[in-house]
């Protein structure tokens, strides 16, 4: 063999283990766990080569021509793809208000040809070769994408898209499906269940959802509960890598990140303390438990790298600006909670400046006034100053918090007490790589000084904050944890990667190895000795020895890595020792990695041996939506006799949102959660879901219509609203014969029976 067809070979050989298989092994995982989610492989390849064409290509090259250079093909195409998002999400409001939806399609389309036309700009088509990212950076962010698709594929269980499970689909998701289907056909959008109702909630992500509908003409359920949470989850944590890598100012840094990003969690001291609301880190953050927040999480990643380089200086003129202007302005309106937690990070960035120099520092304060304006425009103009449920009541969150993890609810102040204790240790656990960082040097100052290093910390510090002082019904204060918590383990990765570039050697390795596994380790012994009730004040105590024994743990854990650092100079040792400290606490949190590893083998999960008192759908409540939607004008509206969650529910629950959902049609009463009005009517938080309907003469006049039809009823109906359809639930109350003497034209699908009211007789 010459040596040119060695030196050939070698190349090629480099290329395929560098970017090659990485992204083919990626792909094949992506594809296996969506088909094992019951996606088609012809839908899942639509969406990818929609994502490719009309989101990563066009997205790269504006990402690119903002920041007045190219990276590598990872940062920009991660970065561009989530650009091109923003970007298609404002096009779409205006295509969809005009009533042009598939104009949307003039970004790629002008952009390819803009970059490919004009001289200037054809560079942009090009990575920078000295930038690209080593072969064990691609290679972690693959394991990691195998890693998620393992986990994600053991969640789509409990998130049915197909029969019969369907049938017993979240309130939740059913309002949000709802919203998209509003999205999709107008703008702005109402809250689609109930007449004369503005829709005051976050819902920029579901016109992401209806504009890729749009394009790709796929199912909205499909790309809500399945083809979008997935991006939006695998996206998040390749940007959370770079992210890091940016903040850090080294590489190790993000694949440090990512790993922790996907192995550990929130510390959880307690037996039990795994739920959602307690495990608030990036891994249980995603579309499956709430599609804003994971779009928005990415939205927020790609805004904080922006941030990082504006209040660091090292990116400067307007382009930035423009920037950062279209994300924020899209996470405005996709999940307002990360506005407040950015702008406390940006508001402390501002003092310690002040302080430091005695001066304002102008681009900070800068960034500031932007995210204070677009939270105000959200406020006022999106959520029309609506509360969402919110209420301040300092700590009263904490009694209910304490009952999901075994403390009765009327249990004494020094049990919960010492649960609070527990969760705040740890919530601000992540801070200890803040210790190490304000230790290492970075310049004439430590790290910890660094305008990146202060904004994450003010950030995670003003999510625990507000989860201290406001409540809502249904846990929406932890979005505001979930919005800034995770980002405290990049100060962790950042100060693990510095002590090992200060102190190099294999003792440092041993050091924090060794700690970690002590965290492991008396997290697994705590959450043993826990599983007993904390229903007594009594066994407060052990609540609290186990705080106390963590306390400790991390401070002997620094200890022996102090001890074992003899022969370095004293900046050292310090370092070493802090560093010591915080793998302690990375290994108590990666006790999540050990529950992760319990759900394995995979339950497919089956809905169908509940009881049918608790379906949330009638069977053939989808083919009914589904008809009306292919056979109505989306201004037209629908009538029901359905308004409660489940029939017969004692409750009253009215989170009846099924037929607006699927049939993509606004109904005049079907539920009424979820609502500003319904949460100002409810005397508590607590009681919102189940508040009576405000309007009871619009709800007689609706009801008496299936209850007691007539001409006169159902002309006082259609007179007042478009209505052209009726749909019965027949697992509610409705005289099917009276209607039949009045509407003859009718359809049924299983439990359901739909009339056409027009003409009426």
């Amino acid at each position: 063999m010459s040596n040119r067809t060695a030196r050939m070979l070698t190349r090629v050989v480099r290329r395929l283990l560098h970017w090659q298989l990485p992204v083919v092994l990626s792909l094949g995982c992506v594809l296996l766990v969506l088909h094992r989610s019951g996606v088609g492989d012809r839908d899942t390849l639509t969406f990818l080569a929609l994502q490719l064409v009309a989101y990563l290509i066009p997205g790269l090259l504006v990402w690119r021509w903002l920041r007045g250079r190219s990276g590598s093909l990872l940062l920009d195409g991660t970065f561009g793809l989530i650009l091109g998002h923003a970007v298609t999400i404002a096009l779409y409001l205006f295509c969809r208000w005009v009533g042009v939806p598939r104009a949307i399609w003039v970004f790629p389309v002008v952009t390819v040809a803009v970059f490919a036309s004009v001289p200037a700009l054809r560079r942009h088509w090009r990575p920078d070769p000295a930038r690209a990212e080593p072969t064990w950076m691609t290679w972690g962010v693959t394991v990691g994408i195998g890693l998620l698709c393992l986990w994600y594929g053991g969640l789509t269980p409990m998130n049915p898209v197909g029969p019969p499970n369907l049938l017993w689909q979240s309130a939740d998701h059913l309002f949000l499906l709802s919203i998209a289907g509003d999205a999709r056909n107008h703008v702005p959008p109402t809250t689609p269940y109930v007449v004369d109702e503005r829709l005051n909630y976050h819902w920029f992500a579901m016109v992401d959802v209806a504009a890729t509908s749009w394009q790709s003409g796929l199912e909205m359920s499909t790309l809500l509960f399945r083809l979008q949470p997935l991006w939006s989850l695998l996206t998040g944590f390749i940007a959370f890598a770079l992210l890091a890598e940016r903040i850090g100012r080294r590489k190790a840094v993000g694949l440090v990140a990512l790993g922790l990003a996907v192995l550990a969690g929130s510390v959880s001291l307690l037996h039990g303390a795994t739920t959602t609301v307690v495990d608030s880190t990036l891994l249980l953050v995603n579309w499956v438990g709430s599609p804003t927040q994971g779009f928005g999480q990415v939205l927020a990643i790609a805004s904080l790298y922006v941030i990082v380089g504006i209040v660091r200086g090292e990116d400067r003129g307007p382009r930035p600006w423009v920037l950062l202007a279209l994300l924020t302005a899209t996470l405005m309106g996709a999940k307002a909670t990360f506005l407040p937690v950015i702008g406390a990070g940006v508001a402390l960035v501002a003092l310690v400046g002040m302080m430091r120099e005695r001066r304002l520092p102008g681009p900070v304060v800068a960034v500031g006034l932007l995210l204070g304006a677009e939270l105000l425009f959200a406020q006022v103009v999106l959520f029309g100053g609506a509360s969402q449920g919110l209420v301040l009541a300092p700590g009263d969150d904490f009694r209910v918090l304490g009952a999901s993890i075994g403390v009765p609810a009327a249990t004494g102040a020094l049990t919960l007490t010492a649960v609070c204790a527990c969760l705040f240790f740890g919530w601000f656990a992540p801070l200890t790589g803040a210790g190490v960082l304000a230790r290492f040097p970075t310049g004439d100052r430590p790290a910890l000084l660094d305008p990146a290093a202060i904004l994450v910390t003010g950030m995670v510090v003003a999510s625990v904050g507000v989860v201290v002082l406001l409540a809502h019904p249904g846990y929406s204060e932890y979005f505001f944890l979930r919005s800034g918590l995770p980002f405290g383990y990049l100060l962790v990765a950042w100060g693990l990667v510095a002590a090992t570039a200060l102190v190099p050697g294999r003792r440092t390795v041993v050091v924090l190895g060794s700690a970690g596994a002590t965290g492991l380790g008396l997290v697994l012994l705590a959450r043993m000795l826990s599983r007993r009730d904390l229903s007594v004040d009594g066994t407060a105590w052990r609540a609290l020895v186990l705080v106390v024994a963590a306390i400790v743990a991390t401070g002997l854990a620094g200890w022996l890595g102090g001890r074992l650092s003899s022969g370095l100079d004293r900046r050292a040792r310090l370092v070493l020792t802090l560093a010591a400290a915080g793998a302690c606490t990375v290994g108590m949190a990666s006790v999540r990695t050990v529950d992760l590893a319990r759900q394995l083998p995979i339950s497919r999960g089956d809905y169908s041996g509940l009881p049918a008192r608790l379906r949330a759908l009638p069977v053939g409540g989808i083919d009914a939506a589904r008809y009306l939607r292919a056979h109505t004008s989306p201004d037209d509206m629908l009538a029901t006799n359905a308004h409660l969650r489940i029939p017969n529910d004692s409750t009253g629950d009215a989170r009846g949102f099924w037929l607006a959902a699927f049939a993509e049609r606004r109904v005049v009463v079907e539920g009424w959660a979820y609502t500003a009005t319904a949460n100002d009517e409810a005397p508590s938080p607590a009681s919102a879901f189940r508040v009576p309907y405000w309007n009871p003469a619009l709800l007689a006049l609706n009801d008496a219509v299936f209850d007691q039809p007539s001409v006169g009823t159902l002309r006082a109906l259609v007179g007042r609203y478009p209505v052209r359809w009726l749909v019965v639930d027949r697992r509610y109350h409705a005289d099917l014969a009276g209607l039949r003497s009045l509407l003859p034209v009718h359809r049924r699908y299983g439990e359901v029976t739909i009339f056409r009211v027009d003409p009426v007789r």
